[in-house]
C-alpha cells in the first residue's frame, strides 16, 4: 500500500513537472518570437534606410517621397524608381521608401515635417489609413481592440496566421476536390468546380470564380448552377448582357433554379428594366417562398415604381420570415415617410438601427424625416450619424490627417498623390 502511494505521489509530481516545463517552454518560445519579430522589423527598417541613402547619393533631379504602411514598405517604391527612370524623359528620378509596417496616419503626420526637411521631395505619394482603426482593420477578430493584440506582435502574428491557415485549408480542401480526376466522374468533378466557384464569389475573387465556373461548364454543359454562378460573376462586374444570357441558359436547363431567377432579377433591376425584374423575382418567390431576400428585392422594384402598398406587403413578409432584416425595416420607413405616416416611419427606421447600428441609410432617412417634421436638432444629429456610418471604413481621423498633409504640402509647393 505504501509503495502504491509513493508511486502515485511520484506520478503526480512528474505530471506537474512536465506541465510546468511545457508551459515554461511555450512562454520562452513566445518571448523569443516577440524578440525575433521586433528584431526582424529593425533589420528591415535598416535595410530600407540604407537603400534610401543610396538613392539620395545618386540623387536625381526629381525626388518622390513615398509614405505609408505595410502596403508601401518594401513594396512599390523601388520598382517605381526603375519604371520612371527607364522612360528616359530627360529627368532622373529618386524614389524614397519611408513606409513603415503597422504605422498610422497620425504618426506619419508627426514625422512629416522631419521627412520633408531631410529628403526635400518634389512629390509625396501617400497610401495609408488601414491602421487608423484597428477594430475595422481586423474586423473578423473579436479581440482586436485588446491591449494584447495591439501591443504584442507575437500574439498578433499567431492570431493572423491562424486565420490565414483556416482560410487556406478551406480553399485547399475545395481545390483538392476538383483535382481527383482519376477517381471521379466528370459529373462529380463539375459539381466540385461549381462549389469552388461559390467559395470564390463569397471572397470577391471574381476572376478565379469565372475560371472554375467555365471549367465546370466545359465538363458538363448541362450544369445549370455553373451557368447561374457565372452569370452572377458577370452581373457583379457590370457585364449585364453576358450575365443575362448565362442566367437565361441556367433557367432553360433547369426551370426550378430559383437562384438563377434571383440573379436575373438583379441583373434587370441594375439596367432599370423593372418589368422584367419584377417577373423574375415573382418566379423566384414561387419557387422559394421562404427566401426573405427575394421579397426585399421585389419590394425595391415596387419602391422605384412608387407602388407603395405592394412594397409594404412584401417587406412585412420579409420581416415575418426574418425579424432581424434591417433592410426591410428601412424600406418600410421610407414607404411610411412617403405616405406621411411620420410616427410609423420613425419607429421602423429606429428598429432598423437597433438591428444594425451601421445602417447609414436608416440614419439618413431619419435625418430627412426630422427635417420634414421641423426638428432641426435631431435632423442634424442623425445626418452626422449617417456620415459617420458611411465613412466608417475611412475613419474621420484618416480624413482629417489627409487634409493636414495637403495643407502642409501645398504651403511648400509639393505635389501630393
Amino acid at each position: 500500500m505504501q509503495k502504491n502511494s509513493q508511486a502515485k505521489t511520484k506520478a503526480k509530481a512528474s505530471f506537474k513537472t512536465k506541465t510546468t516545463l511545457i508551459i515554461l517552454g511555450f512562454f520562452v518560445f513566445f518571448v523569443l518570437l516577440e524578440i525575433g519579430i521586433r528584431a526582424g522589423g529593425f533589420i528591415f527598417t535598416s535595410l530600407q534606410e540604407y537603400r534610401n541613402q543610396v538613392s539620395i547619393k545618386k540623387r536625381g533631379s526629381y525626388t518622390v517621397l513615398c509614405l505609408g504602411e505595410s502596403t508601401t514598405a518594401g513594396q512599390y517604391p523601388e520598382p517605381l524608381e526603375d519604371i520612371l527612370n527607364k522612360r528616359n524623359i530627360g529627368i532622373k528620378f529618386s524614389v524614397i521608401d519611408k513606409g513603415i509596417v503597422g504605422i498610422d496616419t497620425s504618426i506619419i503626420y508627426l514625422r512629416l515635417k522631419q521627412n520633408l526637411d531631410y529628403y526635400h521631395p518634389d512629390m509625396v505619394v501617400m497610401m495609408a489609413g488601414c491602421n487608423d482603426d484597428g477594430i475595422l482593420y481586423y474586423r473578423d477578430i473579436p479581440e482586436a481592440a485588446s491591449g494584447l493584440f495591439q501591443n504584442c506582435r507575437a500574439y498578433r502574428f499567431m492570431r493572423l496566421m491562424y486565420m490565414h491557415i483556416v482560410r487556406k485549408l478551406t480553399e485547399q480542401k475545395m481545390s483538392r476536390s476538383v483535382t481527383l480526376m482519376d477517381t471521379q466522374t466528370d459529373d462529380q468533378n463539375d459539381k466540385a468546380y461549381t462549389e469552388l466557384g461559390q467559395f470564390y464569389i463569397k471572397q470577391g475573387k471574381y476572376s478565379q470564380a469565372e475560371e472554375v465556373y467555365k471549367k465546370a461548364i466545359e465538363l458538363n454543359p448541362q450544369n445549370d448552377k455553373a451557368y447561374a454562378g457565372l452569370g452572377q460573376v458577370y452581373c457583379a462586374q457590370g457585364e449585364y448582357a453576358k450575365a443575362g444570357e448565362l442566367l437565361k441558359k441556367a433557367i432553360e436547363l433547369n426551370p426550378q433554379n430559383d437562384e438563377a431567377y434571383i440573379g436575373l432579377g438583379r441583373c434587370y433591376r441594375e439596367q432599370d428594366k423593372f418589368f422584367q425584374a419584377e417577373e423574375s423575382f415573382k418566379k423566384a418567390i414561387e419557387l422559394s417562398p421562404q427566401n426573405y431576400g427575394v421579397y426585399t428585392g421585389l419590394a425595391r422594384i415596387y419602391l422605384f415604381q412608387g407602388k407603395h402598398c405592394q412594397a409594404e406587403d412584401l417587406l412585412k413578409k420579409a420581416i415575418e420570415l426574418n425579424p432581424q432584416n434591417d433592410k426591410a425595416y428601412t424600406g418600410l420607413g421610407r414607404i411610411y415617410f412617403e405616405q406621411r405616416k411620420y410616427s410609423q416611419a420613425e419607429d421602423s427606421l429606429k428598429k432598423a438601427i437597433e438591428i444594425n447600428s451601421r445602417n447609414d441609410k436608416a440614419y439618413g432617412a431619419l435625418s430627412v424625416l426630422y427635417d420634414k417634421m421641423g426638428n432641426v436638432k435631431l435632423s442634424k444629429e442623425y445626418a452626422d450619424k449617417a456620415d459617420m456610418s458611411r465613412f466608417e471604413c475611412i475613419p474621420s481621423i484618416t480624413v482629417n490627417n489627409y487634409h493636414k498633409f495637403k495643407e502642409i504640402l501645398d504651403k511648400r509647393g509639393i505635389r501630393l498623390v
